[in-house]
């Protein structure tokens, strides 16, 4: 009986810690894995981009590429 009631110490503590670990998570991956919407390019435009530009305007990163033109 010792046994068990140290094994249900231990399924408590360990559930403690897992749910501790979980809140953390959650705050700081917060948002981070939500999808993003990108404007698609005119093709025209698109036709020019060299594959640097095309990666970091699908990567989100291009917005100032686009305001120069």
């Amino acid at each position: 009986m010792e046994a068990v009631r140290r094994l249900r110490d231990v399924i408590i503590l360990t559930l403690f810690v897992l749910s501790i670990f979980a809140l953390i998570g959650l705050q700081i991956y917060q948002g981070t894995l939500k999808q993003k919407c990108i404007l698609e390019l005119d093709p025209l435009v698109k036709a020019n981009f060299t594959k640097a530009e095309k990666r970091a305007h699908y990567e989100n990163r291009s917005r100032l590429t686009l305001l120069k033109q």
